[in-house]
């Protein structure tokens, strides 16, 4: 395949988690023709001295052996935190490349996730209403009825694409996007999916200096640019930092993220609009979690029904 993408990885200090990203990405059927760039973050000012030997295991990992056909390594001296390092790293290979793949050091992909992002960005390099390549989708009941791929307005950051003519309308101003979020309650309603993803409550904290996170502006971004992320119906990636590891996730969330990996996911192009059905899959999966079945499903909104009527006629 002409063109691949290069595959930005981003770690910190988690060299146990970021071996399993390694080994795994190594695995994949186009590693050994890919270019991968590695950015190590640098220590924080109060960095203990435990967070400081990490951060040496991860920079003496990466040098380990060759995990992709290259290899190209970026030490950070200080620490820059995981929302610079991913704007800053994407836009550097996007400026050169045109393109890119993004995985962080808590994911570990399928040997078939390197194809499909390639076949993706290929395949949608002309159809600008499509701004986003997601890896990842939920564990979900309803995935026997989705097609292969499937297109949202709501992107997912575990392993994910995108060129830089879509990269470019990034707004990065939380401000702006708050306003234009809260501009009509429809935008409102269908952004955070009738009140299922809380992602107004992330800008707003981000706002508020509680958080300092990055791929809630990008996803923003998308939805109100009028931008579409392909989805796979069954995932290429499974997130190994939700057990309590991490900065987002501080509790043990495995078994809800918990998804089997396809080998590999086949791109047809097909035309660029929203899937009911996955937004549908998105939507039951973020309200009631990996129990969404169709049964459950509905006793949820007999009883959602049941508690608005009975405060109407009260």
């Amino acid at each position: 395949m002409p063109n691949l993408a290069p595959i930005a990885l981003f770690a910190y200090a988690r060299p146990d988690h970021l071996r399993q990203t390694l080994e795994a990405l190594s695995r994949n059927r186009m590693a050994d023709q890919s270019e991968l760039h590695i950015y190590s973050d640098g220590p924080k000012p109060d960095a203990s001295a435990e967070t400081q030997q990490r951060i040496h295991e991860v920079r003496t990992l990466i040098r380990e052996q060759d995990w992709c056909g290259t290899v190209v390594i970026h030490e950070s001296a200080e620490n820059r935190g995981l929302a610079a390092s991913i704007r800053g790293g994407a836009s550097e290979l996007l400026e050169s490349h045109g393109r890119v793949i993004v995985v962080e050091d808590d994911l570990v992909t399928s040997p078939g996730f390197l194809e499909y992002m390639n076949s993706a960005l290929e395949t949608y390099q002309d159809v600008k209403t499509v701004w986003h390549i997601s890896g990842f989708f939920n564990q979900s009941p309803y995935a026997s009825l989705l097609p292969e791929t499937f297109f949202l307005r709501h992107m997912s950051c575990w392993g994910w694409a995108t060129w830089k003519d879509r990269w470019k309308h990034a707004e990065w101003d939380v401000k702006k996007l708050l306003e234009e979020v809260n501009a009509t309650p429809e935008t409102h309603t269908e952004f955070n999916l009738g009140g299922c993803n809380g992602y107004s409550d992330q800008l707003e904290r981000n706002q508020r200096g509680e958080i300092k996170t990055w791929a809630i502006f990008w996803a923003t971004s998308i939805f109100l640019g009028g931008g579409l992320c392909l989805t796979p119906s069954q995932s290429l990636v499974r997130n190994i930092g939700v057990d309590g590891s991490g900065e987002n996730f501080v509790h043990n969330e495995e078994k809800r993220y918990r998804v089997e990996l396809a080998d590999q996911v086949s791109v047809n192009k097909q035309n660029a609009k929203v899937s009911s059905l996955g937004r549908f899959a998105l939507q039951a999966f973020l309200r009631w979690g990996p129990e969404a079945t169709p049964i459950n499903h509905l006793k949820g909104e007999l009883g959602r029904l049941k508690h608005r009527l009975s405060k109407r006629f009260a």
